[in-house]
């Protein structure tokens, strides 16, 4: 791959990775602001607005350090990374669907088709010259 068809999936993956980390940092300090949380913030909300932020801001602070580092020499980790970024956002946006909330289901299916297919992508054999 070529730096020229790799600059826009770096670009689709780092803002996907700003997109979960400002979703996490908000799930730690307004979790009423978030999707889903409409009676206010109790308790459970608070324990699952919590449990989000755990995930969702490793997982985009290492992927946003991959694409910083411009991704080449960390590939073979880049993967992996790429697939569970991606399964996460697959399972934000199945949730997002079960409850019926717009925002949740667009955001989350625009980062799971970018994590999932840029792994599909980089992870595909290279074509013989």
């Amino acid at each position: 791959m070529n730096d020229s068809s790799r600059k826009p999936m770096l670009v689709l993956n780092g803002i996907s990775a700003l997109a979960s980390a400002y979703f996490g940092i908000v799930a730690l300090v307004a979790p009423g602001a978030l999707p889903g949380i409409n009676d206010g913030v109790t308790d459970t909300a608070k324990f699952f607005a919590d449990m989000y932020a755990v995930r969702a801001l490793p997982i985009a602070a290492v992927l946003l350090w991959l694409v910083a580092c411009g991704w080449r020499q960390h590939r073979p980790g880049l993967i992996p990374v790429l697939l569970v970024a991606g399964i996460s956002q697959f399972g934000d946006a199945t949730i997002g669907i079960a409850a019926g909330t717009a925002s949740m289901i667009v955001g989350a299916a625009f980062a799971t088709i970018v994590h999932l297919g840029s792994a599909w992508w980089l992870g595909r054999p290279a074509a013989p010259r």
